[in-house]
């Protein structure tokens, strides 16, 4: 009886192991799916700047390209620049992403600027398959509490998809009111 009881308290050990490892798997698993995703994630939004830097370096080279439009490329590629930079230190910081802990920087942000951004973004692909983008955004600042580079990631994969799944020669209209205290973005397509 006794070997008995200890064969079975052992047996309970084991299946109480067993089952702790399985959840350490899961875990892990669970884990590793979040990080793949984030890394696909991450490198569709490194691509997006490329079109509208690609641009601005062909306008710039151009040996008719008067100083407003260099001016307006040099900007552009500024800007694409360092939303590629904030990507890539997220990139750097991947143990986020495996503890679930993907920080936002909030500050006040001009949320019109931001849609113009995106709207940049867009126009290449946009152009590309004869598509017309056009805003209706409101005049003077939209200003919002949130992280700039997020919410440019959030429009400009909007009006991406919105340009890859509207027919050739199609519309889509970026259209922004402030309604009391908030400000409403609609994307038609």
């Amino acid at each position: 009886n006794g070997m008995l009881a200890e064969v079975e308290s052992r047996t309970g050990e084991l299946e109480r192991e067993m089952l702790v490892r399985q959840q350490a798997e899961a875990e892990l698993r669970a884990v590793d799916r979040k990080k793949d995703e984030f890394l696909a994630t991450l490198a569709h939004e490194l691509r997006n700047p490329l079109a509208p830097m690609t641009n601005a370096v062909a306008l710039v080279r151009r040996p008719d390209a008067d100083a407003l439009a260099r001016d307006k490329a040099i900007g552009i590629l500024d800007r694409q620049l360092r939303h590629m930079v904030r990507l890539i230190d997220d990139l750097l910081d991947v143990s986020r992403v495996a503890t679930g802990k993907l920080s936002l920087h909030m500050e006040n942000v001009d949320l019109l600027a931001v849609l113009r951004a995106a709207i940049e973004l867009a126009e290449p692909v946009a152009a590309g398959r004869r598509l017309q983008l056009t805003s209706k955004l409101p005049a003077g600042a939209c200003p919002v509490v949130g992280d700039s580079a997020r919410l440019l990631q959030v429009f400009s994969n909007l009006l991406n998809n919105a340009c890859r799944y509207t027919p050739p020669g199609g519309r889509i209209e970026v259209d922004a009111r402030i309604v009391e205290t908030s400000v409403e973005v609609a994307v038609h397509d």
